[in-house]
């Protein structure tokens, strides 16, 4: 089959929300028929925590996880049992709106394939005790400005004001990869670690070579090199010694991040709205190096996730060509407005690939997120067939679902 309907640009979770979607639509479904709770049915099927790392059906090698103490966390900051009492008592009441509770547990793989999974930087140190970090990566939003330099002056133990940092540019680089597949912290992150230890390295070799003493006597101590009454700081190391600057291509390993996400929904079946009364987002991305930074990151991924699950889609006429009769303002999108309360939380099972522990971030809410809303939805409108639900779900689209549900109890 050949389309041309298949639009296709930089995405964060390309795909994996799809995937997500499939996959845990079908254990509600099957939860359902086996008159399980859906979260007893999930706990039952999580890889547990000693069996990493573990070699899966396709090929993987999920490297760490502990998918239980996530989804435990989320269904605690929920207040699980209120909501669940508060849905069983408007089942129990005709005029009341009907609500849903919906959960979605996802793992993904961040930093990108075999082959991928590298990049290349320096650091340059001055007379004047700063240092320059060089990186192929580019920000777009990630707040490598903020996160990079602190990294880098935490390692060498100095402050962060004297750590600059360059990227993406081609005279100061000689190779780099790119910023995507949420292999900031992972990869890039992991190369400036490997470089700052480099540098102390290299500060120690030549300051023995100046004391002419062992190498292994050398210390370092936030910034300074030490052997027994003398120091010098990393300027004068500079001026004794000469141009100073270390680099290398480091190679990271694959990271799997995971969640667990639960909506609350309330649907009107007249009107086919859906109104998220509350959303909770739990991921794991191995050890966080910024926490505002990832909040900021899981916060928005779970806006953007909303706007998948009920706001966001393409249409198409008979020939293909996008039909958008009101240009970009029929493309909706979720604004302040449509956000409901949030509630960002994480676990943390470091990454075993790379030095500093961090797995990818970026792109958790939108894998996480649609899924647990159209669980939600379904869970309050009681529909088994996953058809009758495909994002988004429009007004239009829940309402002939809730009509079609109806039908279907009316032939039971």
């Amino acid at each position: 089959m050949l389309t041309n309907t298949m639009v296709t640009y930089p995405y964060r979770g390309a795909g994996r929300p799809e995937a997500a979607i499939a996959i845990e639509r079908t254990m509600d479904l099957l939860a359902r028929r086996l008159g399980m709770d859906p979260i007893e049915l999930r706990r039952r099927n999580f890889i547990p925590p000693d069996a990493f790392p573990y070699e899966t059906p396709t090929g993987r090698r999920y490297d760490s996880g502990n998918y239980a103490a996530a989804l435990d966390l989320a269904l605690d900051t929920l207040g699980y049992e209120k909501w669940r009492a508060e849905r069983d008592r408007r089942r129990q009441d005709p005029d009341a709106l009907p609500l849903g509770i919906g959960v979605s547990c996802y793992v993904e793989r961040s930093g990108g394939e075999t082959g991928g999974l590298h990049e290349f930087g320096s650091l340059t140190v001055h007379e004047d005790g700063t240092v320059t970090a060089r990186c192929g990566a580019a920000p777009s939003g990630q707040s490598h400005e903020t996160v990079f330099p602190a990294l880098v002056a935490k390692v060498l133990g100095i402050e962060e004001a004297r750590v600059r940092l360059i990227e993406g540019d081609t005279g100061e680089q000689p190779e780099g990869l790119g910023s995507f597949a949420s292999r900031s912290a992972q990869v890039a992150g992991a190369m400036f670690q490997h470089a700052a230890t480099l540098l102390i390295d290299e500060a120690r070799a030549r300051a023995a070579r100046l004391w002419s003493v062992p190498a292994d006597q050398v210390e370092w101590v936030d910034g300074t090199v030490v052997h027994g009454s003398a120091s010098t700081g990393l300027g004068d190391l500079v001026r004794a010694t000469g141009p100073f600057r270390v680099e290398d291509r480091y190679e990271a390993g694959m990271a799997f991040p995971f969640g667990a996400h639960v909506a609350v929904t309330e649907v009107d079946p007249e009107l086919g709205t859906v109104r998220i009364l509350q959303l909770v987002a739990v991921d794991d991305c191995g050890v966080v190096l910024d926490p505002d930074v990832v909040h900021g990151q899981a916060f928005g991924s779970a806006v953007q996730g909303i706007g998948q699950a009920l706001y966001e889609g393409m249409a198409f006429d008979d020939d293909g060509v996008p039909h958008l009769p009101g240009g970009f303002l029929d493309y909706l999108l979720p604004t302040f407005a449509e956000i409901p309360p949030i509630d960002i939380k994480d676990t943390c099972t470091p990454g075993p690939g790379t030095p500093p522990g961090a797995k990818g971030a970026g792109e958790s809410g939108c894998i996480g997120t649609p899924a647990a809303i159209v669980n939600a939805v379904a869970d309050a409108l009681r529909i088994a067939d996953p058809d009758l639900l495909q994002m988004p779900l429009t007004p239009d689209s829940v309402w002939r679902a809730a009509r079609a549900s109806r039908h279907e109890e009316g032939a039971r």
